[in-house]
This record gives structure tokens, C-alpha cells and sequence, in this order.
């Protein structure tokens, strides 16, 4: 008997011809080299092509990519793959946005190419099976019609060696042979030993449970009857001349009675310690200690809270910022927690703003503080401008203006239309401003005035929707 071998005899061509092009692609190094390959006819060559022009990162080689991904006869493998490559190479820059396929939508261009396209290794291993030259039952099938013998030899081919396989079971056998004896003795021995410790700790914790444990009602009942019985030998006292203890006699003078009473006694309080629980008071027992069990990390964290804490913040250090712990995190949970604690933060923060937004909205402490941050820079500008208008007479004059604008004119903290507005409400038609200040927007040519409002506020407005009042 032979075990059969598995060999291969040549490598099939097309195999031979893609790892030859590989290894001439590989040392092209610009996109108008690997022009070539990208229209080959071949649609193996095609990828090892746009593999290469991935690892290179030429920027010439975006436009190839997109042909490739809008050529309508390529396959759908070799287009998943120039969008995996062009999406890697436009990351970081805004030059994607111009691409409107929905490949580019799969990627964000930081993944590798092992995750994208995993190695699965397969086991082409045929099934065990052995070659008899000469079959150990009978191969030999009588033909009565025909009259003839058909001998057939049984062949099964493996690449497993069952002989070679007994032969190191048996010297691994040989080789360990003389340690057997004394391990199995040690292990005896120490088995040995834990089953005495159990059964002595058993018997003790049982022993020392049952001679503890007297019910109160039944030690009552005793002392009542003692009592009694101590009232009743007042009166016929019997001395033992023997022991010189004081008995109880009874009414009839005999010990007999006396000790047939307390041997009564003893054997019912007996009884009554060694009774075995009911199946209730097991099953509440159970529970109790399943629960005791359940809840004792609470309770032990309830008791050494400083302790707890420590140790679970070491743990969370761990696993969150080294290394080790980290990769651990990421390969068994499957999420980073420096990412997870980041992201948290990040909805903590924005959810705090929203609800401290929306208590200023409510209580109008917007207002308020869009107001006194419109005085704190007026008061900035008037320290560092003079561009108050002047009368002839070179006396300081307050100017007002009007709004006339029919949707309101909203206060700016900066003359642009872009600026922030201050306050949620605009200045409506009609309502007159405080001339402060004045600057000209040079991007727009208009003039922007720094008012006052009737309502406190501090700001820029644009010049064209105001109109002067006439001093009288």
C-alpha cells in the first residue's frame, strides 16, 4: 500500500504570460508607458495596469482612469478598481467634486487594497484514500451470464501517509513512556488530596450548622417545662446519694418517670436539628446565593469605590490609548475608542451650544448680548475716529437717519453683506438710527454707516437704505 502524491507538471499559460507583463509593468513609470497595457485586449493586463498607475499617483493619470470607468464595454471589476485608485488619488483636494459617477461614492480613498479585494485561500486537497496493489477482500465478481471473472483493483489516491502517521503516534509513545507512571501517580495523589480537603471542609461547616442551630420556640418550650417542673419538686425533694444532683420527683416519688421525660425531650429537640430542609427553602436558598453571587461586584464596588474607580480608569487607559490595547480594541470589538471619545465629545459639545442657544433665545439674553457687544465696539470706535459730522460753526451735531426700507434693514457687525447679523430681528421701516461713524466697502463702492439703534444696538447698515432727517 502507497499513498498518491499531488504535483503539478506546468503552469498554464495565461498564468505564465500575466506574471511576465507584471514584472515588465512594474518598471514603467509614467502614465504614457502604461498607455499601452491600458488598452490591451486582456482584461487581466488592463488591471495590472491601473494597479500600477494607483502606486505611482501621476496626476496625468486621472483622465485615464475616468476613460476607464465611462468605457461602457469594461468590466465592472476593472471600474470598481479605477475608482478605487482615482478616488486615492484626488484625497485631499476638492477636484472630485467635477466627477459625477456613482463609483467614486464607494470609496473614500484611504483604503487598501487587501480590504477592498481579500485573499481567500482555498484547500483544493483531494479526500484521503489508499491503493491496494492487491485488495484485501475479494475483487473478483463472477459474471454467470457472460461466464466470465472481472478482477478490479481498488485505488484511492490521498496525500496523507496513514503508516508514517502511526509510526510518530507510536515513537512519540515510546519517548514519553517512562514519565506516564510517575505523572498519573502525581495527579492521583493531588486529586487525592483535594477530595479529603473538600470532604473535611464539608463536614465541618455541616457539623458546626447543625449543632448551632437550636429553634428559639423549642428552647421556650424547654425552659417553661423546667420551670414547671422545678415548681413542682419544691415541695418532694429527692437528693441522688450517688451524683449529689437535685432530680425532679414526681408526684409517684419514681426516676424512672424523670428520665423517660427527658429523654423525650432530647430526642424531640434532636429531631428537630437534624431535620432535612423542605424543597422550598432549597430552591429560596438557590436563588439567594445565585443573586449574592450575581451582585457582589456591585456590592464590592459599593465598598471600595476609590479602589473601583482607579482600576476602571486604568482598564479604559489601557484599551484607549496604547498601542496594544488599542489593537486589541479594534480587532475584537471592532471600533477605536479614542474615535468613539472623540465622537462624543464632538455631540456633547454641539448639543450643549444647541441648548444654551435656545435658553438665550428663549430668555432674550441674545438680545442682550448683541447689544452690549454693539457698545463695547462703538465705544471702541470713538476712541480711534473722528468722522463726526462738523457744523460751520465747529459745534459736534448728532445725525439721524430713517430707514426706508420696506422689509426692515438688518444691523451688521462688520460693514458686509456678509457679515454676521446682530440680533435675530431687523431694524423695521421707518425707525431712526444714531450716526456714528462711516466706511466705505471698496469690493461693492458702497458707503456703510456704524449706528445706533432706538433699541440699544450697535452697528453696521448699508448707506443706501437710509435717508437723512432735516434738522430744524
Amino acid at each position: 500500500m502507497y499513498a498518491s502524491g499531488t504535483r503539478i507538471g506546468s503552469l498554464p499559460d495565461w498564468y505564465l504570460i500575466e506574471r511576465e507583463t507584471e514584472k515588465t509593468i512594474e518598471k514603467l513609470n509614467s502614465a504614457r508607458e502604461l498607455d499601452y497595457y491600458i488598452n490591451n485586449a486582456d482584461e487581466n493586463i488592463r488591471r495590472l495596469a491601473v494597479l500600477r498607475l494607483k502606486k505611482l499617483g501621476l496626476k496625468e493619470s486621472g483622465e485615464m482612469l475616468r476613460e476607464i470607468m465611462d468605457d461602457p464595454v469594461e468590466s465592472h471589476a476593472n471600474k470598481y478598481l479605477a475608482a478605487w485608485a482615482l478616488k486615492s488619488l484626488l484625497a485631499g483636494s476638492d477636484n472630485d467634486f467635477m466627477l459625477n459617477t456613482r463609483y467614486l461614492a464607494n470609496f473614500t480613498g484611504h483604503e487598501n487594497y487587501e480590504e477592498l479585494f481579500p485573499v481567500i485561500l482555498e484547500n483544493d486537497n483531494r479526500d484521503i484514500g489508499f491503493k491496494f496493489s492487491s485488495s484485501p477482500c475479494y475483487t473478483a465478481f463472477n459474471i454467470d451470464d457472460e461466464d466470465s471473472v472481472l478482477e478490479k483493483d481498488i485505488f484511492f489516491s490521498s496525500d496523507f501517509d496513514f503508516w508514517q502517521w502511526i509510526s510518530n503516534v507510536v515513537s512519540s509513545l515510546k519517548a514519553n513512556v517512562k514519565n506516564y507512571p510517575v505523572r498519573v501517580m502525581k495527579t492521583l495523589y493531588a486529586g487525592a488530596l483535594k477530595l479529603l480537603q473538600c470532604v473535611k471542609t464539608a463536614a465541618v461547616k455541616l457539623y458546626t450548622k447543625k449543632t448551632d442551630k437550636a429553634p428559639k420556640t423549642h428552647e421556650k418550650a424547654i425552659s417553661k417545662r423546667k420551670e414547671k417542673k422545678h415548681d413542682n419538686s419544691a415541695q418532694l425533694p429527692y437528693l441522688s446519694e450517688r451524683t449529689g444532683n437535685r432530680l425532679e420527683a414526681r408526684p409517684d416519688g419514681s426516676r424512672s418517670s424523670y428520665r423517660r421525660d427527658h429523654l423525650y425531650d432530647y430526642n424531640r429537640l434532636r429531631n428537630e436539628i437534624y431535620r432535612r430542609p423542605g424543597f422550598v427553602y432549597c430552591v429560596k436558598k438557590g436563588v439567594f446565593q445565585l443573586l449574592f453571587f450575581l451582585f457582589y461586584p456591585i456590592r464590592l464596588v459599593r465598598r471600595k469605590k476609590f479602589a473601583a474607580l482607579c482600576i476602571l480608569l486604568s482598564i479604559y487607559v489601557f484599551f484607549a490609548y496604547f498601542s496594544y490595547g488599542r489593537s486589541i480594541t479594534i480587532k475584537y470589538a471592532g471600533f477605536d475608542l479614542q474615535e468613539v471619545q472623540s465622537r462624543f465629545l464632538e455631540k456633547a459639545g454641539a448639543l450643549y451650544r444647541q441648548a444654551l442657544s435656545d435658553i438665550n433665545r428663549l430668555t432674550g439674553m441674545d438680545e442682550w448680548n448683541a447689544v452690549r457687544d454693539s457698545k463695547q465696539a462703538a465705544n471702541d470706535i470713538l476712541r480711534t475716529s473722528n468722522t463726526n459730522i462738523k457744523q460751520d460753526n465747529g459745534s459736534k451735531e448728532i445725525s439721524t437717519f430713517t430707514v426706508f426700507a420696506r422689509d426692515g434693514l438688518n444691523i451688521r457687525i462688520a460693514p458686509d453683506p456678509s457679515s454676521d447679523r446682530i440680533g435675530s430681528k431687523a431694524l423695521p421701516y421707518g425707525t431712526r438710527v444714531t450716526f456714528i461713524s462711516s466706511a466705505l466697502n471698496e469690493s461693492t463702492g458702497v458707503e456703510w454707516f456704524y449706528v445706533e439703534a432706538e433699541d440699544g444696538r450697535f452697528g453696521w447698515v448699508s448707506s443706501k437704505y437710509l435717508k437723512k432727517d432735516e434738522v430744524k
